[in-house]
Parts: C-alpha cells; sequence; structure tokens
C-alpha cells in the first residue's frame, strides 16, 4: 500500500512473537526483526522509525556518521550509531540484535547500505520528527560536501546545540506544527472522524486510538505538565506508542475521564 493511502485503519498490532493481535494485515517480517528487537533492548523506547528515504539510503551507502556541519545536525551528535554491515533484507532476528547494539542508547541509527532508523522515548511524534530531521540532515551534509570542503561546527559548540535541540521533548514539539499541517490537508473527513479536538484546534499525534483506528491525543504534555498519555485502561503505555498516565486533577486525566476507550 502506498504511504499516502494508509491510515491508521490500516496499521496492525503485532505482540513480541510476531503474531498480529489486532488488524487484518499480514506482518512484515523484516520490519518485525527490526524493530521487536529495538524494543526488546530498548525499553525506554515507544516508538521506532523507518523508511527507505532516498538521502538516508544515499548517505547509509557512505558508511559514515554525520558530521556537526549545522544547527539542525548537532541534534545528532554524538547521539547516533552506525550499523556497518549490509547482508540482505533483515529477516533474521539475530541481525534485529545487532541493529539494536548498534543503536545502543542513541535516538538513531545508520543502516550502512540500507537507511536511517530514529527513536522516540516520549511519543511517536518525536520518533517521526528524528526520521524526518535526520534524513534532511542527510541531503544537506551531501549537497555541502558535493560543493566543497564544508565546516564542522567546534565539538563544545555542537555538544551544547546537541543539548538545546536534542531532547526529546525537541523532537515532540517540532513535530507539531507538521501533524497539523497533515490534519489539515487530508480534509475535513479526517478532522471530522479521527481528531479529537479541544476547541477547534487538533490536539498533537501522541497515541493512535484502538477505536475505529483514528489518531488521536487528548492532551498536549507542555500543557499538562507530563509526557504523552497512554490509551490503555490499565494507564499502562502501548509498547509502541506509550508514555505516562496523567496526574489526577491534570488536563489528560480529566480529557480521558470524559473520553474513556
Amino acid at each position: 500500500m502506498n504511504f499516502k493511502l494508509i491510515r491508521v485503519r490500516d496499521l496492525i498490532l503485532v505482540n513480541d512473537r510476531g503474531e498480529v493481535v489486532d488488524g487484518n494485515w499480514p506482518v512484515n517480517a523484516a520490519a518485525f526483526a527490526i524493530h521487536s528487537q529495538i524494543h526488546a533492548a530498548r525499553p525506554d523506547v515507544v516508538a521506532a522509525a523507518h523508511a527507505h528515504s532516498v538521502y538516508g539510503k544515499a548517505w547509509s551507502s557512505l558508511r559514515r556518521q554525520l558530521d556537526p556541519l549545522t544547527q539542525d545536525s548537532c541534534a545528532f551528535y554524538g547521539d547516533h550509531g552506525l550499523y556497518g554491515d549490509y547482508t540482505g533484507a533483515v529477516l533474521d532476528l539475530e541481525e534485529g540484535k545487532r541493529i539494536a547494539s548498534a543503536l545502543g542508547g542513541n535516538k538513531a541509527v545508520i543502516l550502512s547500505n540500507h537507511g536511517l532508523l530514529t527513536v522516540g522515548q516520549t511519543s511517536v511524534d518525536e520518533a517521526a520528527w528524528w526520521f524526518i530531521t535526520m534524513e534532511r540532515t542527510c541531503q544537506a551534509q551531501l549537497l555541502a560536501e558535493a560543493a566543497g570542503s564544508p565546516v564542522l561546527i567546534d565539538a563544545h559548540y555542537a555538544e551544547k546545540t546537541a543539548g538545546q535541540a536534542g531532547p526529546p521533548m525537541a523532537g515532540w514539539r517540532a513535530f507539531q506544527p507538521l501533524y497539523e499541517w497533515i490534519v489539515k490537508a487530508s480534509g475535513p473527513s479526517m478532522r471530522r472522524s479521527c481528531v479529537w479536538k479541544r476547541g477547534r484546534r487538533p490536539l498533537p499525534m501522541h497515541r493512535a486510538s484502538s477505536e475505529r483506528g483514528c489518531p488521536t491525543a487528548r492532551t498536549s504534555p507542555l500543557r499538562s505538565g507530563g509526557l504523552p498519555t497512554s490509551d490503555r485502561r490499565d494507564g499502562r503505555a502501548p509498547r509502541a506508542l506509550g508514555g505516562r498516565r496523567p496526574a489526577a486533577g491534570s488536563s489528560g486525566a480529566r480529557d480521558q475521564a470524559r473520553n474513556p476507550l
């Protein structure tokens, strides 16, 4: 299915054995081999993003980590790994484990001759934004090196900028304008059927509702003082989408009481 046609109702929920527990599509074996081992190795990760994007693929063929050339690239300074092997499509769980090892405690890993993979510790939004900005960072470095010999940002300032541009909430925040644009561009049917709104403004996509497959989020961590919250009745976060339960009396708790799933 083309990415532009995918809706949340087309997604599937898979357990740690690769069995579909919700949804009607088959499991992508390569996706499971990678993502399952990422989550097994990194219980702090609530979402992982991976695609074969053009600039990420091109950069991965160089088998190099990204340099601190721009302010945006500093988000990955000292915070991305390199998986320096390629043996074909990843269908073996053992190779998934090696990719997870190459990721380590970082927010991203470059898969040689393959592409990019990013993770989010707070939300789907965060993982998605790190992937988008890493793809653009690959593009920027390819262009800079094609034009000449780019000058790297000094290590001290690269580390300082990483602390400003690289925290998890920075990734979540940067994704919000893009999410709102996606919702608006998708037309009124999506806004009516798939987005929980407070007033006239769509809320950010921290989680996906299991009910009718609609993206939903009922509280902003910036407003409630907490991280994105879970839709599960027991308050625990689904591994792929999670967060933490809102504190009693917070806007998230009030919204969950009004809109239980």
